[in-house]
């Protein structure tokens, strides 16, 4: 049913009704992740294809889907709200376009957020900031040596990495191994170091990680 619904309303949203929408709204509550999953990225996809088309009608009928997407980052599974995050970066904010359309969008998902979807907004970007905070230490760890001081340094920061991350066990087991590639890949190295500068633009991102 909910691949029913997403295929007319991909076909023409002005066929959805109430009914049709709120099965939308439903399934991204689901119990089950899979229809959560699909139903949430859906959801996020059809708001960024319908905002690409500019269409004022077409984009009226959507502007309930940011606040139902940053919604399921309350969810208590960190799958879900690692899903927002991307959501946010590729379908509601997308990071491909440029800083100009880029902010325009984000300024007008912003004014239609409610009070909970700016909370889960602000919380999504302190956890972000947090993570690059700690990813920034832990280059810093790997590009000022491998002594036994510094490899103590290393590990405590692979630590607090992992722990912010979801299923810090592998976590913490794969960024010792990424720890031990980017010691011996200093090209690797300044990649990351690139990603994590603050003001670095999408661009330079780009061209860092290709």
């Amino acid at each position: 049913a909910v691949k029913v619904v997403f295929a007319i309303a991909s076909e023409d949203i002005t066929r959805m009704t109430p009914e049709l929408f709120m099965i939308l709204q439903e399934r991204m509550l689901d119990k089950k992740w899979p229809i959560r999953h699909q139903a949430i990225m859906n959801v996020a996809r059809l708001y960024k294809e319908i905002n690409s088309k500019k269409d004022p009608s077409k984009i009226k009928q959507v502007a309930w889907m940011p606040n139902k997407v940053l919604h399921t980052y309350y969810q208590n599974t960190s799958q879900d709200r690692l899903l927002v995050e991307r959501l946010l970066l590729s379908c509601l904010v997308p990071v491909s376009l440029g800083a100009k359309d880029r902010m325009n969008i984000l300024l007008r998902t912003y004014c239609l957020l409610d009070a909970a979807a700016i909370k889960a907004l602000n919380e999504l970007l302190r956890y972000q900031q947090t993570i690059r905070m700690h990813l920034a230490a832990l280059l810093k760890a790997i590009e000022q040596g491998i002594g036994e001081e510094d490899r103590k340094k290393l590990l405590n920061q692979v630590s607090m990495l992992s722990k912010s991350l979801p299923d810090s066990k592998t976590a913490n087991s794969d960024l010792k191994r990424l720890s031990n590639t980017l010691v011996h890949d200093r090209s690797l190295l300044k990649a990351f170091q690139t990603i994590v500068t603050p003001g670095v633009s999408c661009q330079q991102v780009a061209r860092a990680v290709s």
